[in-house]
């Protein structure tokens, strides 16, 4: 089952989220979320090992953990999803905090996840290799800006890289999450894009 959201974040910024499992499963084991605080937001896509209930367990326990924090420094924020994941499949994940009043963009990413913020030039945010839940190697923090008229895109590897970023122009962010997952999404993986957009 496909699911797609959209909202305004902050004045001009706005957020897409479109997630589905794959082929042949009930249960996803990706998930997207994005969370408001005053002055900053955090997003993360996070992707359970393998597919099915076990993978979508792991995913829901690293939801549910952001969404209950009020930390902003995401390799705080992934150390403590690393623990609570262990005994579980595992997972792979992009967490970043973007600051309303600045666009100043703090990421980290573990496995095989993918964001990239485009507007100027394309900037791809690199986490490191490994598995939430027996992760033992240190925490990587990177930053970037997000500029007017710029995006953050957040893939899980169910969707391919092979796209252009132009191919979003004219979309709201929304309608740019469910065309990343229609037209790249591979079928026999689970799939989510989620973006951020800032107003030109």
């Amino acid at each position: 089952m496909v699911q797609v959201s959209g909202r305004e974040v902050s004045p001009g910024v706005t957020f897409g989220l479109c997630t589905r499992p794959c082929a042949g499963e009930f249960e996803n084991g990706d998930r997207g979320v994005l969370v408001r605080h005053d002055m900053f937001a955090l997003a993360m896509v996070v992707d359970g090992l393998g597919h099915g209930p076990k993978a979508a367990k792991a995913a829901q326990i690293a939801v549910d953990l952001l969404e209950n924090t009020s930390e902003r420094d995401p390799t705080v924020i992934m150390g403590a999803v690393n623990e609570a994941l262990r005994g579980t499949v595992g997972a792979a994940a992009s967490i970043l905090s973007l600051d309303f009043q600045t666009g100043g963009i703090s990421y980290c990413g573990v496995g095989n996840v993918a964001t990239r913020v485009t507007g100027g030039v394309e900037t791809r945010l690199v986490g490191i290799d490994g598995v939430l839940g027996s992760l033992r190697r240190n925490l990587r923090l990177e930053h970037a800006c997000l500029l007017a008229g710029g995006m953050v895109l957040m893939t899980s590897d169910g969707v391919s890289l092979g796209f252009d970023p132009g191919t979003l122009a004219g979309l709201t962010a929304e309608d740019a999450a469910r065309f990343l997952v229609d037209k790249h999404g591979r079928p026999h993986d689970d799939a989510t894009a989620l973006l951020l957009r800032i107003a030109s």
